[in-house]
């Protein structure tokens, strides 16, 4: 999901402490200063902010992203016949909805023997929204990330943003369970379109505005108003200094996103943990989706031993039978980079150490691809790695961000 760069692989070969997670003051109370309510999410468009989006030939970009599928795509031999000039792709006046469908509609269409598709990963967004997410630039919205714990539609907190409205002021928990959005339940949400619009825009908005959420918390039904306003997100939003039964320190971090600004973040980490002279770490990435996979390799590099990791290949990279581009070792990392605005690398020093053999990992089945690339580089370099949970995802793909006329394209 990274943009164009030469460390922006997500690859994959082949929270314990709820404390700072979220919660606010546990007031039900919200801030004056956002007073509009959330309006229903139009029929049929997306939330994304498309200012930057400067489609002028609907056709010349839809021959684009034909030649990108070609060029590109993993599986191109899987891509099906499709009419461009089709009513779903040729919508001048929504020009990013057609480009959309238009890509959606040439990945590959089969079905894996685990009932899923083979492509469920491949995917369009602008290259504003991009930037702006792996940047970790301030972005609008409630800052919630909930799991669908259940059948019909159960939703549970799975943490809050710490820097969003909602940890300050809304008195959501981690751990409530979602039971209606601005009044419309999931089931009625999915009875009809006026229902379905009230649910989107109040759960996902992307300007200032309020919602309202009931939440079930131990037995009692909870209606809250919550904020949704500019946050920045937080990659690592939690660190800890546990001290176990035979007295030794242990390293917790929870990590969420491998974003540009994540690198910074773990190396701070990892300093505090050497300093307090940690036994062992557990890296909470249940909800770690992925990223970029040269964070990937920062972090495993500082959690293992440098005598082993040291010309070591951290991942390998195999591209499109098109692409003309070879097999892509990357070995394990020395140096740190914190990656600048404009993708180049600002630093170079030694990245610290903990010198581990031995890692804990929190998973769930939401622990996809630079999350799985750690787990499994560093068994590679027969680091012990434990794995506390539920199976990860199981991703082995990468994406590069192919941009054109504002819109980021991420074919696996």
């Amino acid at each position: 999901m990274p943009l164009r760069t030469a460390f922006a692989w997500l690859a994959a070969f082949v929270i314990m402490v709820t404390q700072g997670c979220g919660g606010g003051s546990g007031s039900s109370g919200s801030s004056d200063a956002v007073r509009t309510i959330c309006a229903p999410a139009p029929t049929n468009s997306t939330s994304i902010d498309l200012s930057g989006v400067t489609v002028q030939q609907l056709d010349d970009d839809k021959r684009w992203v034909a030649s990108l599928m070609t060029q590109n795509y993993l599986w191109p031999n899987d891509t099906p016949a499709v009419n461009a000039q089709d009513s779903a792709y040729s919508n001048a006046s929504a020009p990013y909805d057609s480009l959309k469908a238009y890509f959606q509609a040439l990945l590959s269409p089969l079905v894996i023997s685990s009932g899923r598709k083979k492509d469920r990963y491949s995917y369009v967004s602008t290259v504003r929204a991009t930037a702006a997410y792996y940047e970790g630039n301030s972005v609008t919205g409630l800052g919630l990330e909930w799991g669908k714990v259940a059948d019909p539609g159960i939703f549970r907190l799975r943490y809050i943003e710490p820097d969003s409205a909602a940890a300050r002021t809304s008195g959501l928990q981690r751990g409530d369970t979602l039971v209606k959005v601005q009044g419309v339940t999931w089931t009625e949400a999915g009875a009809t379109s006026q229902a379905r619009q009230l649910w989107n825009g109040g759960i996902n908005p992307s300007t200032a505005c309020r919602t309202t959420l009931e939440v079930r918390r131990n037995g009692e039904s909870l209606t809250l108003a919550v904020d949704s306003a500019p946050y920045i997100p937080q990659s690592v939003p939690l660190t800890r200094i546990l001290i176990d039964k035979n007295k030794q320190a242990v390293g917790y971090v929870h990590f969420t996103d491998y974003t540009a600004p994540a690198e910074a973040a773990l190396i701070e980490a990892i300093n505090r943990f050497k300093a307090a002279k940690v036994s062992d770490v557990v890296v909470d990435m249940r909800y770690n989706g992925g990223g970029y996979l040269y964070v990937a390799n920062a972090l495993a590099s500082m959690l293992s031993i440098p005598a082993t990791t040291n010309n070591k290949v951290f991942y390998s990279a195999q591209y499109g039978p098109n692409s003309g581009r070879s097999q892509d070792n990357k070995n394990f990392a020395a140096q740190a980079c914190i990656m600048s605005s404009d993708y180049t690398c600002t630093r170079s020093d030694d990245l610290p150490h903990l010198g581990l053999a031995r890692v804990y990992v929190l998973t769930t089945g939401s622990t996809c691809s630079a999350s799985e690339a750690v787990i499994n580089g560093l068994r590679g370099v027969d680091v012990q790695v434990i794995t506390l949970g539920q199976k990860t995802c199981g991703k082995p793909y990468g994406f590069q961000s192919n941009t054109h006329n504002g819109i980021a394209y991420f074919p696996i």
